[in-house]
């Protein structure tokens, strides 16, 4: 494996600022208040047009790269926040930057929130977007992919299942990000990857789940653990995940039980990258995420026998899920 200096540093760095210094202690608006001070500014590319637009009572925000047609696909996109933070920066920018590589068309929903909002309001808020799109705006399904990382990662594949339940047709594809979609936080990664994690300590993960969670909300419930429902017909899916997260199992679960049901299946075990390393352009890992995402999204837009090709020789040239977590 190269030599990764990058990584290796932000890795201490989070380690050293986030996991250790995180205290239970804070409150949700503290937080809220320390990302938006930390959080820098995006950089739009020359003619990308920004918009800003309430849909379903939801906050959104289009990107759309100049010179699209209104038909270019479109990306819906569940930022993460444990599911009580909202969207920063680095999920746009990396919305931005696949937009502009792939040309599709981003919109980027903030679901609502615990604790004001406790799940499965979330859920429901993405399933609202899903039928918003394809029942007021005329979207075809198979002009969308549905993507998001960490909560929003859950939030999408949530999506996907209550979508399918209400027999909508279903997106193009889904890309799930360090995905958060298992709140029984049943899986051996938790214990195995307890002090490898540099960014969460399992502390952090409780308080989310104090703050997000109802106690009268079952947390194996497909509707806010969808890694434990049924994946009977869903699209492809790729998937994303650090090889030292505690939510390792989130992803693998989700990728197993997919295959089972014949799903097409793109897993990436990146290994000691931190959580969502996607939306880290500055890393090797996040471009390189970035550039799988861009292929899996232009694949599955071709014709299916040239798509099937293309997906077979790629299988034939990449290591397998543990050949990767093992280097």
């Amino acid at each position: 494996m190269m030599f990764n200096w990058k990584r290796i540093l932000l890795n201490g760095v989070l380690r050293l600022l986030v996991r250790r210094r995180f205290k239970n202690s804070y409150t949700v608006e503290f937080i809220r208040r320390l990302i938006a001070k930390l959080d820098r500014p995006v950089k739009l590319p020359k003619g990308m047009d920004h918009r800003f637009e309430t849909i379903e009572n939801l906050a959104c925000e289009w990107y759309l790269p100049a010179g699209l047609d209104d038909d270019a696909p479109l990306m819906l996109y569940f930022p993460g926040g444990g599911f009580v933070l909202p969207a920063m920066n680095a999920h746009r920018d990396m919305v931005v930057d696949l937009c502009e590589k792939n040309g599709c068309r981003g919109l980027l929903a903030q679901y609502r929130l615990g604790p004001e909002h406790m799940m499965p309001t979330g859920q429901y808020d993405g399933l609202a977007m899903y039928r918003h799109l394809l029942e007021q705006r005329g979207e075809r399904a198979d002009n969308i992919f549905i993507a998001g990382d960490s909560a929003g990662g859950g939030i999408a594949l949530s999506t996907l299942l209550q979508a399918r339940d209400a027999q909508l047709p279903l997106p193009l594809g889904a890309m799930l990000l360090s995905p958060g979609t298992d709140m029984t936080m049943s899986g051996n990664s938790l214990l195995d990857n307890l002090n490898k994690d540099p960014l969460f300590h399992i502390s952090a993960l409780l308080w989310m789940l104090k703050h997000s969670l109802p106690n009268t909300m079952p947390s194996n419930d497909p509707l806010v653990s969808p890694a434990l429902g049924d994946f009977t017909g869903l699209p492809p899916l790729l998937l994303e995940v650090g090889s030292t997260e505690m939510l390792l199992d989130h992803s693998t679960l989700v990728a197993d039980a997919a295959r089972a049901k014949g799903l097409d299946v793109t897993l990436t075990i990146s290994p000691h990258s931190p959580h969502v390393y996607p939306i880290m352009g500055f890393l090797p890992e996040g471009k390189a995420a970035r550039a799988r995402m861009g292929h899996f999204m232009r694949r599955l837009r071709m014709p299916q026998p040239q798509a099937e090709t293309v997906a077979q020789q790629q299988n034939t040239n990449q290591p397998d899920d543990k050949a990767r977590n093992a280097a």
